[in-house]
Order: C-alpha cells, then sequence, then structure tokens
C-alpha cells in the first residue's frame, strides 16, 4: 500500500468522478414527471405516490447546491455563503403558506 493513498483519497471526491450534471440532469425529469402526476391524481393515495416521487426528483437540488457552494468558496467564507443558501431555500415555505 503506498504512503500517498491517503492523500490521493482525499482529493478524490464525488463531482471529480461523475460529476453534478449527471445527478442534476437526471432528477430534473423525476421531479417534472412527479410534479405532473401531482398535478392530475385523482385521489389520495395515487397523489402520495406521486408526491413520494417528486420529493425523489427534488432532494438532489439541496444537497448538490451545498456542495457546490462548498466547491466554490473558501472555507473562511463558506458559513455566510450557507447561511444565504439555506435562508433563501427556507424563504419558500414563508412565501407558499403566505399565498394559500
Amino acid at each position: 500500500m503506498s504512503p500517498d493513498l491517503p492523500k490521493h483519497c482525499n482529493n478524490l471526491t464525488y463531482y471529480k468522478l461523475d460529476g453534478r450534471r449527471v445527478v442534476y440532469t437526471a432528477s430534473l425529469p423525476v421531479l417534472i414527471f412527479g410534479s405532473l402526476g401531482v398535478a392530475t391524481a385523482p385521489n389520495v393515495p395515487s397523489l402520495l405516490f406521486w408526491r413520494f416521487l417528486q420529493s425523489l426528483g427534488a432532494s438532489p437540488g439541496l444537497v448538490l447546491g451545498a456542495g457546490v457552494i462548498g466547491d466554490i468558496y473558501k472555507l473562511e467564507e463558506r458559513g455566510r455563503a450557507m447561511g444565504i443558501f439555506f435562508v433563501v431555500h427556507n424563504l419558500q415555505f414563508i412565501i407558499c403558506s403566505a399565498r394559500i
């Protein structure tokens, strides 16, 4: 075993192997298809199924968005950028619930 192996494994992150684009492009059609299913659901069990499928398509956006921020910003600036990202993300619940 090479003594440099831990150094190489530390630099080997997911985005360097496959890229986030694959995950983004795979999850977006799932999100769209799930949203169309939610809009046309005739009963509650089918609504729950389509909502589950919709959440599978929407969940990578939050995780990968935080990962992109982690890649772009230096460690000293990352906390502020993550704070802004999550504030904007959580504002959607306030704005959407106020419209109902």
